[in-house]
C-alpha cells in the first residue's frame, strides 16, 4: 500500500508541475498573440517598398525610405528588435518599423499607392468571373481600395475589395 501511496504523490507532483508549465505557456501565449496583434499596425521598410512596387511597379530603394523617415514623412521610428523582442525576427540589419495609417496616406499623397482599376472599368468578381460591373466609386482602405462596383444589368451596388476583383476577360488592362 505504501509503494501505491508514493506512486500517487509522485503523480500529483507531475500534475501540479503540469499544471503550472500549462499556466506560464498560456501567458507566454496570451504576450506574444498582444505582440503580434500591436506589430500588425506596423509597416517595416521592406514592406513598404514590396507595396510600392505592388501598387505602382516603381522600384524604390532602403535609401528612399530612410530618406522619407529622417524627413519624417513616415511619422515615428520604431526599431523591430526592441520593441518587439519576443517575436521571430528576420536575420540581418536592423528593421526600422512605421505606423501604417501614417505610411499608407503618405503614399497615397505621393501618388505611390494607386488603386488597380479606375472608374468605368469593368471588372468582375473573383470567385464569380460571372458576377460582372463596372466601378463607380474608389476609396482607399489601407493598404488597399474598397471599389463601389454597378453590377451588369440592374441599378444595384456593392462594395468589395480590390483582392476580391478582376479585370472582365476581353478587356485591356
Amino acid at each position: 500500500m505504501k509503494e501505491i501511496d508514493e506512486k500517487i504523490a509522485q503523480v500529483r507532483a507531475i500534475i501540479v508541475e503540469a499544471t503550472l508549465a500549462l499556466i506560464e505557456l498560456e501567458k507566454e501565449r496570451e504576450t506574444a498573440l498582444q505582440l503580434m496583434q500591436e506589430r500588425s499596425q506596423y509597416v517595416s521598410s521592406q514592406e513598404i517598398i514590396d507595396l510600392i512596387f505592388q501598387s505602382c511597379g516603381r522600384q524604390t530603394s532602403l535609401a528612399t525610405i530612410k530618406r522619407w523617415a529622417d524627413h519624417g514623412f513616415l511619422g515615428e521610428i520604431l526599431n523591430e528588435r526592441e520593441r518587439f523582442p519576443t517575436l521571430v525576427h528576420k536575420q540581418g540589419n536592423k528593421r526600422f518599423l512605421y505606423r501604417k495609417d501614417t505610411v499608407y496616406s503618405f503614399l497615397a499623397k505621393k501618388g505611390l499607392l494607386r488603386p488597380r482599376f479606375e472608374v468605368l472599368d469593368l471588372v468582375c468578381l473573383r470567385e464569380d468571373p460571372t458576377c460582372r460591373g463596372m466601378v463607380v466609386e474608389v476609396n482607399r482602405l489601407e493598404a488597399s481600395f474598397l471599389y463601389t462596383i454597378q453590377l451588369e444589368g440592374s441599378q444595384k451596388t456593392m462594395a468589395v475589395k480590390q483582392e476580391d476583383l478582376m479585370r472582365q476577360e476581353g478587356h485591356p488592362l
